[in-house]
């Protein structure tokens, strides 16, 4: 175990907690972060809404910020591997209260404040035939993240569980205009998806009512694209197709071990489970813990990820400095 004693361990090495890395250092506070390695973008080709970085490989993003922090800034530094525990912990000075983590490898780090930035992974359908095998490279999450590229070729929505998925609709017929709404066998089960569907129908948008029995990769490309085979083995050809698939916290077990709340899971709409954020700050249920990123909330992009690693590396340097100042004050009373 390190007997130093970080000012924030960062957990987490994607675009959230490399952007609270970035921010630590501009105050000079001392940090940790560790990065598993293991990214939620892993597969995708390119990235966007980030000037500077727009329709670049996630990699390079992540290099290009890594190289750039550990070159100019003397407060940071870098953990690869997984933790695998977290604990509060009362360090016997005056100090106060400060965390501990314990990486795959029996190592341990204390800082006085965490930000969570552990992301978070899909949960692909089990029972639609090759979905796994077209996603990310066909099938999409997020039509500002990609779609564009792509457009002058038809689209396809997998489902249509609430009214959120009107999003795709209104994005797929702005890339083109034939868009097809692959209900896979089920109905609107409340007004509000039903309202949300007979509107993109109102634009042009056709639903298709039968289950979905597979995918099938016709080859790269939008001009390829894929082949949606129904229930009675028609197929239909879609240039790119979108589904938000479940997703879960990546560090649930940490989450678990410190006692963090978590927003409620809504199974019919596939959203919930993130953590909940208790300030503007980014602050959990646990004080000194801020979390980041995916694992905060169902709309997750890079874009997304930078402003809250920003938010909660702020909130974690403004608490540091208040439990400071409280300090100086009462030595001298």
């Amino acid at each position: 175990m390190t007997s130093k004693i970080y000012d924030c361990l960062v957990v987490g090495g994607g675009p959230a907690g490399l952007t609270a890395a970035a921010t630590l250092v501009r105050l000079r506070r001392s940090a940790v972060v560790f990065d598993s390695k293991a990214y939620r973008n892993a597969g995708a080709h390119a990235m966007h809404m980030v000037p500077g970085f727009d329709h670049a490989d996630p990699k390079d993003f992540r290099k290009i910020a890594r190289e750039q922090l550990l070159s100019r800034y003397k407060t940071i530094e870098f953990q690869e591997g997984n933790v695998v525990s977290a604990a509060q912990v009362e360090l016997g000075d005056d100090t106060g209260a400060a965390f501990e983590l314990r990486d795959e490898n029996g190592r341990t780090w204390r800082g006085k404040k965490v930000i969570l930035a552990t992301g978070s992974i899909d949960v692909m359908p089990e029972d639609i035939e090759g979905y796994k095998e077209n996603w990310p490279h066909h099938i999409y999450q997020c039509p500002f993240c990609d779609g564009l590229e792509d457009s002058g070729h038809s689209v396809g929505i997998l489902g249509f569980p609430s009214p959120m998925y009107q999003t795709y609709g209104f994005a797929g017929l702005r890339f083109d205009d034939r868009v097809i709404i692959f209900m896979n066998g089920d109905s609107p089960s409340d007004e509000p998806t039903f309202g949300a569907l007979r509107t993109l129908e109102a634009l042009g948008a056709r639903v298709e009512k039968r289950r979905v029995r597979r995918i099938i990769d016709n080859g790269p490309g939008p001009a390829n694209g894929i082949s949606v085979e129904l229930e009675g083995g028609e197929k239909v050809r879609c240039g790119m197709m979108f589904h938000h698939p479940r997703t879960v916290n990546r560090a649930n077990n940490l989450f678990d071990q410190l006692g963090i709340e978590r927003a409620p899971v809504n199974e019919a709409m596939e959203i919930g489970g993130e953590v909940a954020l208790k300030d503007q700050f980014n602050q959990t249920s646990v004080k000194g813990i801020f979390a980041a990123g995916d694992t905060t909330t169902p709309y997750k992009s890079v874009a997304q990820a930078i402003s809250s690693g920003n938010i909660a590396a702020v909130g974690a340097c403004m608490t540091l400095a208040m439990e400071e100042g409280a300090k100086a004050l009462a030595a001298k009373s």
